[in-house]
């Protein structure tokens, strides 16, 4: 598939799924911030010469909402250019089921999803310049029809629904877990002043008697042009200066030497990154790991109680 063609899967997906599913939590709880989804991955090469291939039944799903046939043809590259495993058939296929059983119960209000997709194909069009002919071609280019694609792009927003509802909404992190994990992760950095002292002659035993008597004595303190070198968080201290981290606040260390020099290092202070300037980073850490296990234990729960037929030429996921 050439970049062009490539471009416009992206601008086509972006328009129906521009909004991650994981939400990023702003630092007032309750307010959410969209972030971008990850970038869709689309294989360099999808627009293969076509051949023609036996759509045989794979699979078979009874469920109260009906029955679905899970063919050869439903594991090609559909419009995000990858190309499901029979699992992810089989989930896909039950997320919408779940769908229907939950807008029957009044738990999940579709809308209008011809609607929906029609606003998506029209942001899609405004974002390509391009006529709804021009899209058609397009979709013709890939071997579907624009019904098809219209009806591709109405079972992902009904995916994209359930989502919301089944896993997004058990997402959320409260402000106590964002404050517990603050309290057990903290952010340290420490901060510290430099000096360069030259040997100047001198030997380099006698070099080191005599700072280590200024250090002793506090006048190093005025002997010395001191330098800021800024914080360094906690995590980048090497294994062999992670002992500085404990020295008293103050406390002034021969931190390296050579041939030429001897480097003074002072410790100056010692700050826990206060919750407000993390809460944004925690929250969306969170909640992004929640939603993770959430949508796996949803998955996992639709696959173990759904009643699957698998035909002989199936390889069972």
């Amino acid at each position: 598939m050439n970049y062009a063609i490539r471009v416009m899967w992206f601008v086509i997906l972006g328009a129906v799924f521009g909004v991650s599913p994981v939400p990023a939590t702003s630092a007032k709880q309750g307010k959410s911030r969209p972030v971008k989804k990850p970038a869709v991955s689309i294989p360099l090469e999808i627009a293969q010469p076509k051949r023609k291939i036996e759509d045989c039944v794979l699979a078979t799903i009874y469920h109260p909402e009906g029955i679905v046939l899970i063919r050869q043809s439903d594991l090609r590259s559909g419009l995000s250019g990858q190309a499901p495993s029979l699992r992810d058939a089989i989930i896909k296929e039950l997320i919408i089921l779940d769908g229907k059983t939950l807008a029957k119960a009044k738990m999940l209000n579709m809308g209008s999803m011809e609607e929906e997709v029609e606003k998506a194909l029209s942001r899609a069009q405004e974002q390509l310049g391009m006529t709804r002919e021009g899209l058609i071609a397009f979709f013709k280019e890939q071997g579907l029809t624009l019904e098809e694609a219209k009806k591709e792009l109405e079972r992902g927003l009904i995916v994209e629904n359930v989502i919301d509802s089944r896993v997004k909404t058990k997402a959320q992190v409260s402000n106590k877990a964002i404050e517990q994990y603050h309290n057990d992760h903290p952010i340290v950095r420490y901060s510290f002043r430099q000096a360069v002292v030259p040997l100047g002659g001198s030997s380099k035993a006698l070099r080191r008697a005599l700072i280590e008597q200024e250090i002793a004595s506090g006048n190093i303190e005025h002997s010395v042009d001191w330098a800021d070198i800024g914080a360094i968080a906690e995590k980048d201290f090497s294994t062999e200066k992670a002992y500085i981290k404990d020295l008293p606040v103050g406390t002034v260390i021969i931190s390296d030497e050579s041939d030429e020099e001897f480097t003074l290092l002072k410790f100056i202070a010692k700050k826990i990154t206060p919750l407000e300037e993390r809460k944004n980073d925690i929250a969306n850490m969170l909640t992004q790991e929640r939603y993770i296990q959430t949508q796996k234990a949803y998955f996992d729960k639709l696959f173990q109680e759904a009643n699957i037929r698998y035909s002989d030429k199936a390889v069972r996921p």
